[in-house]
């Protein structure tokens, strides 16, 4: 009887914990990255990207906020060498698009700068970036 008595405390015990809302994990993202320049530019570029000293006041680099990043990425040179930022169509020919990948071919690091110690993109950022370039990298 004790048996019983101790397994019921233990799974109230249980069922309480898991209704908190105090979990200390992030909730699941419920608007994900899509493969959009809007979806991009404002869940990554303005969140990741635009921020003082990288892609929003730096000289020599584009700005990435997303009422301007479209113009300074979309078929420009990059500083670095030959590759536009972003080639429509052509993901692999993209400097952007190498910079945010583990073993992209590019020169310097891999972005964003502070993924390191925050946390590089997901594969599913990484997978809307390329579908969005491969779809044309239209300005929607």
């Amino acid at each position: 009887m004790n048996r019983f008595l101790l397994v019921g405390l233990i799974l109230t015990v249980i069922s309480f914990c898991s209704c908190s809302t105090e979990t200390g994990v992030e909730p699941i993202d419920t608007n994900p990255v899509k493969a959009t320049y809007s979806s991009i530019s404002t869940l990554i570029f303005d969140k990741r990207c635009a921020k003082s000293g990288c892609h929003l006041d730096s000289p020599g680099l584009p700005m990435l906020k997303s009422n301007v990043a479209y113009n300074n990425i979309v078929s420009v040179k990059n500083n670095a060498g030959s590759l536009n930022y972003i080639e429509p169509g052509n993901p692999d020919n993209s400097y952007l698009f190498q910079k945010v990948l583990k073993n992209g071919n590019r020169s310097g690091l891999r972005m964003p700068q502070d993924g390191a110690t925050t946390g590089y993109l997901s594969q599913v950022e990484i997978d809307s970036i390329r579908v969005w370039i491969e779809m044309g990298a239209q300005n929607n």
